[in-house]
């Protein structure tokens, strides 16, 4: 549920409007489009209290992970991914959950991009966006997050990189034929930017796309 349409006197609130609100995050969780999970906010051992389905076809985890156990970390793509996440959770609650400060939550829901690993041992990239749940201190204790797998996106991502990177190293190719070339009126030979001495056919097959194939002109076929 939204923090905007919760009740301004929300802390005030009767137990049976919390216990209502309760019921209604129950509901939205099993029902929200997207994958959602529910962990503890433990460094050493955060555990899985909650996957959905769709989270559950993402990850390829089900009901009998949950139960035996399964911890946050596994779900990581690797140690330096984790210790990336564990900085960001201090930065955002940190001093509220170590040191037993009320957190206020940001006006802001930000998205983070996390690479994260699946029961099956493959990878993919992962956009986060997550909420904490807080007992009656407003202290932390547990973590609603919901992923949306973006490996496309990367991807994509990623090829248009390369394809920048090419075009540049085309454009700087085609900027080393600009100006004057000294080539010697003897052998033709071409004198190249280092000052060493390249035959012409190998210095097109090196600076260009271009192949040579010999063959015969008409004047010297005719000849």
């Amino acid at each position: 549920m939204n923090e905007k349409e919760l009740p301004k006197n929300f802390d005030r609130l009767e137990n049976e409007d919390v216990e209502d609100l309760r019921e209604q995050f129950e509901f939205y969780k099993y029902h929200l489009p997207g994958a959602m999970i529910e962990v503890t906010l433990d460094v050493d051992s955060p555990q899985i209290t909650f996957m959905n389905r769709i989270a559950q076809i993402l990850f390829g985890y089900d009901e009998s992970d949950i139960e035996d156990g399964l911890i946050f970390w596994e779900m990581v793509a690797s140690d330096e991914e984790a210790e990336r996440i564990l900085q960001l959770s201090f930065d955002y609650f940190g001093n509220s959950v170590m040191k037993g400060e009320p957190y206020q939550r940001s006006a802001e829901q930000e998205l983070f991009e996390i690479n994260m690993k699946r029961k099956d041992g493959s990878f993919f990239y992962a956009e986060v966006q997550a909420s904490v749940i807080m007992n009656e201190d407003k202290i932390p204790y547990k973590l609603v997050a919901v992923f949306r797998d973006i490996s496309r996106r990367k991807l994509l991502e990623k090829d248009h990189k390369n394809l920048i990177q090419e075009l540049q190293g085309a454009i700087d190719d085609l900027k080393s034929f600009q100006g004057l070339m000294e080539i010697c009126e003897s052998c033709h030979r071409i004198k190249t930017k280092d000052g060493t001495w390249m035959d012409m056919e190998t210095f097109l097959n090196e600076k260009s796309q271009i192949e040579l194939k010999d063959v015969k002109c008409p004047d010297c076929e005719n000849s």
